[in-house]
């Protein structure tokens, strides 16, 4: 039963995250980014007290595809993670230059 609950909980923040880097990146298109017209790809990478190194390796896995430029990333960050709001920042630093976009969004689990 607890690893049901478990799963439960896991699949509901992960739908969480996506519905709001989805709705951020409609915010981005409807306010004309330059490649949102040529992105072909939206990568969605949500994570919670994922270590920098891991997250790196998985940006510069998905650089080194030849449509790269095409890709529209976004960091998933977890408010209640601290210090997510820099370690978006420093990633997005380190990687505009090898993605279309790459931004992020940073979300709050509410109550209830």
């Amino acid at each position: 039963m607890l690893k049901m609950t478990q799963m439960t909980f896991i699949m509901g923040l992960a739908n969480f995250k996506y519905q709001a880097a989805t709705k951020t990146f409609k915010k981005h298109l409807a306010e004309g980014y330059s490649c949102a017209k040529k992105v072909t790809h939206v990568v969605i990478i949500p994570n919670y007290n994922d270590e920098l190194e891991l997250l790196r390796e998985t940006l510069n896995i998905l650089a080194t595809h030849s449509r790269a430029m095409n890709y529209c990333i976004m960091l998933a960050m977890e408010k209640h993670e601290m210090n997510s709001n820099e370690k978006a920042q420093r990633l997005v630093k380190e990687y505009e230059s090898k993605f279309g976009v790459i931004s992020y969004t940073i979300h709050e689990i509410q109550p209830g």
